[in-house]
């Protein structure tokens, strides 16, 4: 409260919170399908947050440029070596992770149906209910571990 004695926003926005928390959930339904290019786009924004992932494509950045700099004569470190292949292909490899990420989930979108059909998500207060073309699914809120917000995407 301030100095007169009136709630602050901060206090009025706790306070309506509290009120809906306890109101009951009013189950909503939204219909939603992914295209290819987000689809892989997706898959590879989810793939690359994970550390190790990240850690192996800096590793490969690392190696490539290495050896390339050792190939083209360029002294990297204060000696100058004969880079390895393991160096070459290794470094080349990690760096085309994304690539061959990318690639595979544009195959899997193109070999699973459901992906291209519109799918119905019904969220109600104890489940979320989705539907599509031939399946049906109900789920409970328990079921669920987790969620990830990527983009404009949640995964639960």
């Amino acid at each position: 409260m301030d100095y007169r004695g009136n709630k602050t926003s901060i206090e009025t926005l706790t306070d309506t919170a509290t009120i809906n928390s306890q109101l009951p959930m009013t189950p909503f339904t939204i219909t939603n399908s992914i295209s290819k290019k987000d689809y892989a786009k997706l898959i590879l924004k989810w793939s690359y947050q994970r550390p190790l992932s990240i850690f192996l494509l800096v590793v490969g950045c690392i190696m490539f440029c290495y050896a390339m700099f050792s190939l083209l004569g360029v002294n990297v470190i204060g000696t100058l070596e004969e880079p390895s292949m393991f160096q070459l292909i290794f470094g080349t490899l990690f760096l085309l992770l994304p690539v061959f990420v990318f690639l595979q989930a544009r195959k899997n979108y193109d070999t699973q149906p459901r992906l291209h059909l519109p799918i119905t998500y019904t969220f109600t207060e104890s489940e979320l209910i989705s539907a599509g073309n031939g399946f049906s699914d109900r789920s409970n809120w328990s079921s669920f571990t987790k969620k990830q917000e990527i983009g404009k995407y949640i995964l639960l």
